[in-house]
């Protein structure tokens, strides 16, 4: 399985190169931005580093589907078993090493000044939670992409996304619980970091590890 993770990194090195210095370019170009007074809001650099992550982290399944690999891995002694873990592991260690980059850049091309208007984005919780979103996107996307393949899978996980966005607006707009929920968005985030990122943590894991379990059963079921 070792051998999975590591052939992407060997096989696509010139590509990731190329990727953590457009990662960085971003991050860097963002405080450049900020020194020369550019109108950009912090929420958008947000948005931009977890869409630029979440694409990163998605790259070896991409060239993996352009180049039909499934077929080849079949013939490879390994199971589908290890395949599917091989590819969530993959997908992670992208995810950190990008997020990485991204917080390396920002804070090598800081100034002191710019650390004390953006404090948050200096610190380790902001990251750690990007990176608890990030995997619990993979958790949700990854069993339609094994079910379906990812063109296929990618439409069908909007469809559903799209479909729990919607049921969550006309159930809120149905019952009405804002005062419930911005007393326990509240309360939740007004925990210490420590134990905000722990529960978070926990809560990640449980849904990778359903996720995993799916995955692998539905892919040991596909006809290649």
């Amino acid at each position: 399985m070792l051998s999975l993770i590591i052939k992407d990194f060997r096989a696509q090195k010139q590509y990731l190169l190329l990727l953590f210095i457009m990662i960085a370019g971003i991050s860097a170009g963002f405080n450049i931005a900020q020194r020369v007074e550019a109108d950009i809001e912090v929420e958008l650099y947000i948005l931009t580093v977890v869409l630029s992550t979440l694409i990163a982290s998605k790259l070896f399944t991409l060239f993996d589907y352009q180049a039909n690999a499934e077929l080849f891995f079949a013939a490879l002694p390994v199971t589908r078993k290890q395949m599917v873990i091989a590819a969530y592991s993959s997908s992670a260690v992208l995810a950190i090493v990008t997020l990485g980059v991204h917080f390396l850049a920002i804070v090598l091309s800081s100034t002191e000044l710019l650390r004390a208007e953006h404090t948050f984005m200096y610190e380790a919780p902001m990251w750690i939670f990007a990176f608890v979103a990030l995997v619990l996107t993979d958790a949700f996307s990854f069993p339609f992409s094994f079910k379906y393949g990812l063109a296929k899978g990618s439409f069908v996980y909007g469809c559903f996304f799209i479909t729990l966005i919607i049921t969550a607006i006309v159930t809120i707009n149905t019952l009405n619980p804002t005062g419930f929920l911005y007393t326990w968005v509240t309360a939740f985030l007004k925990q210490s970091p420590v134990m905000l990122i722990s529960q978070l943590t926990v809560f990640g894991i449980i849904i990778l590890g359903i996720s995993i379990f799916i995955s692998i059963h539905t892919y040991q079921g596909k006809d290649l």
